[in-house]
């Protein structure tokens, strides 16, 4: 006779395990939608990079990736109000996110000390909503971080924001990285966003503030605006500081 050595108590921790193993990590969306199309429709998301579509809308535990096989130039409109785990813009990439009603938020909420957000050096993430606001930003876990080695650029109508991270160095703009107000809003903390070494940030608003951060030695911040703007946000300690010659900053 079969005799099994699994006992009750066993049984009921395999069980436990697996279930905190299907969800402690999310599964991959790669977008596959074309240069313009909607984000909540199954078929414009694969589960492999350049693979087939119909792997279902991103949902909260999910890792989404835009790279070289989403395409060079990509919009995608109709984004909702919802979390994910991680975003991610690589392969020389540029997307643009847009929503098509207001008070939107894109939630990014990854493990402690991993990357949310992560756009690589030659690619471009835009929040270029006309419909305001489009929010993108962190939630929840303190520790979590971020890698802007590329452009991420937010236009009139948006916003990106860090403050929930409280571990440095937060969403981090590296050496070949940059972040372009061109417009809207970009909120940040000492701990949770570090403009590096060759990072730049560029206001390039004719008002707004710029945000609070822990700037690097050689780090850069440019002003790029209209003359005689009212810029807010100028009584932290800079690096390098370069204000273009058009422009008269009060």
């Amino acid at each position: 006779m079969f005799r099994s050595n699994f006992t009750p108590k066993f049984l009921i921790v395999l069980v436990f395990s697996f279930f905190l193993l299907q969800h402690s990590s999310g599964a991959a969306r790669f977008w596959v939608g074309g240069a313009n199309a909607t984000w909540a429709l199954a078929a414009n998301w694969s589960a492999t990079s350049g693979g087939t579509g119909g792997a279902g809308i991103p949902v909260a535990a999910d890792d989404v990736t835009f790279d070289a096989a989403s395409g060079s130039t990509i919009n995608v409109t109709s984004i909702p109000t919802q979390t994910i785990h991680s975003l991610t813009v690589t392969g020389n990439t540029t997307v643009t996110l847009q929503s098509t009603v207001a008070n939107v938020t894109l939630s990014l909420n990854i493990g402690s000390a991993l990357n949310a957000l992560v756009v690589s050096s030659g690619s471009t993430l835009i929040l270029g909503s006309t419909t305001a606001t489009f929010t993108l930003n962190f939630i929840t876990t303190a520790t979590q971080k971020g890698d802007i080695s590329g452009t991420l650029q937010v236009n009139t109508s948006n916003a990106f924001t860090t403050t929930v991270i409280t571990t440095a160095a937060g969403v981090t703009v590296s050496s070949t990285g940059t972040i372009k107000n061109n417009g809207g809003a970009v909120t940040g903390s000492a701990a949770s966003l570090t403009v590096a070494s060759g990072g730049t940030y560029n206001h390039a608003s004719t008002a707004g503030t710029v945000p609070t951060a822990t700037w690097s030695a050689g780090s850069n911040l440019t002003i790029t605006t209209a003359a005689n703007s009212t810029v807010a946000g100028l009584g932290q300690t800079f690096s390098n500081f370069n204000i273009n010659a058009g422009s008269g900053v009060v």
